[in-house]
């Protein structure tokens, strides 16, 4: 036999409260994937590119041209700047467009933190 009472306002409260959790569970989830996957950029990019620049912990050729002129500046500067220019436009970006400068932005972080190797 089915029951036809009406619900409670608590057993309401609780099913909308157990539905936006799970929604806020599966939003925050993908937020931190988001936030990994930046992080292992970052890791790949300064590992890559301090092996671009150095052999055996000593600058070769290219990382002597980078490091010995006022490009280093540029290097380890660049993600200050591109936080200060993303900041001016952040409202006039969409979502795809914001994204895609998060992977710029970790990327270029790799390349700034590959020079505490040196």
């Amino acid at each position: 036999m089915v029951d036809y009472r009406p619900q409670s306002r608590t057993e309401t409260l609780n099913k909308t409260a157990a539905y936006v959790d799970q929604g806020l569970r599966s939003h925050m989830v993908r937020v931190y994937n988001y936030m990994a996957g930046g992080l292992a950029i970052t890791a790949l990019v300064a590992f890559a590119f301090f092996n671009l620049i150095s052999e055996n912990g000593q600058l070769n050729n290219f990382g002597a041209t980078l490091f010995n002129t006022p490009l280093k500046y540029v290097i380890m500067f660049a993600p200050v700047g591109f936080v200060l220019f993303l900041s001016f436009g952040i409202n006039k970006l969409s979502a795809a467009s914001a994204q895609f400068m998060f992977w710029v932005y970790a990327a270029l972080m790799g390349v700034s933190f590959s020079t505490l190797g040196l």
